[in-house]
């Protein structure tokens, strides 16, 4: 078909749109809001479809042809915010308790526990500030290959699509809530703190989806970031590795996951790296 532009990227996107289509019909009954959820899915498969009649633009700049390209950046949060509304419903039997005993295991105690010696206002601040980033990583990777007219773009738009997918099927068949919700904290976290607070409680009501925490996969994405990061120069792999190292601290500092959950996140990175450019090749549209 001469008119359509339907890249990997677009169809990786419809068919974990299928996947959550197929999932909520299946538990129509247990699922309060399936009905609106499928109308939901439905309506995203046919705006994305109707993208891919949209060249992608041939060079930067702000182009019409530009929505086709940045669509995940919206697609992406709302897909991870819709597992709120299908998680607990479908697979109510979270696996905190395991990962607390494997973490135990590997490391004689709760990791999470241990590090409240070093918590300081200060600390906390920052580090609430480097877990937040990895919200950006990737869009600023993704802006700087677009301004720079790198060609790799779309497999590295796909691989970090590919990604994030891998994590949120993490989620639907290994469901968990994390320390901060599960383990017996001493020390108050974000006591003294202003900004960490803040940003703690958004994150807090603006996620759906507290059954995030297996894998991490905001290890997993920022690490995937600071290797395609050496597509934009040595001094982006510096910046996104320093930044990198502090957001995984950040993840058992500020409570949201298990060391086991950030070492299976380091294992998907690379996986997905590797397999990402198989995948990509898979599926170009002929």
């Amino acid at each position: 078909m001469k008119n359509i532009y339907l890249f990997p990227f677009d169809i990786i996107n419809l068919f974990f749109l299928i996947l959550l289509i197929i999932i909520t019909i299946i538990f129509y009954k247990k699922i309060p809001d399936a009905k609106f959820l499928i109308f939901l899915f439905i309506l995203s498969f046919i705006i994305i479809f109707l993208f891919t009649f949209i060249p992608l633009p041939r060079e930067r700049g702000i182009s019409f042809g530009l929505i086709h390209l940045i669509y995940p950046i919206i697609l992406i949060p709302f897909i991870f915010n819709s597992l709120g509304k299908i998680i607990p419903y479908i697979n109510p039997h979270y696996i905190d308790p395991i990962l607390i005993k494997i973490d135990h295991y590997l490391f004689g105690t709760h990791p999470t526990i241990w590090i409240e010696r070093f918590i300081r206002p200060w600390l906390t601040e920052i580090m609430q500030l480097a877990y937040t980033s990895y919200y950006f990583l990737p869009v600023f990777l993704v802006l700087g290959l677009y301004l720079k007219e790198d060609k790799r773009i779309l497999t590295v738009g796909f691989c970090l699509l590919f990604g994030f997918y891998t994590s949120y099927l993490g989620y639907l068949i290994f469901p968990a809530v994390g320390p901060r919700f599960t383990l017996s904290h001493q020390r108050p976290l974000y006591e003294g703190t202003h900004l960490a607070r803040l940003i703690a409680s958004t994150l807090n009501t603006i996620e759906i989806n507290k059954t995030d925490a297996f894998p991490s996969g905001h290890t997993q994405i920022s690490l995937m970031c600071v290797y395609y990061a050496s597509y934009l120069g040595k001094f982006y792999v510096l910046i996104y590795a320093l930044i990198t190292i502090l957001l995984i601290v950040s993840t058992i500092y500020c409570r949201y996951h298990y060391i086991i959950d950030v070492i299976v996140g380091i294992i998907l990175a690379f996986l997905c790296i590797y397999l990402g450019p198989i995948l990509e090749r898979f599926l170009v549209f002929r």
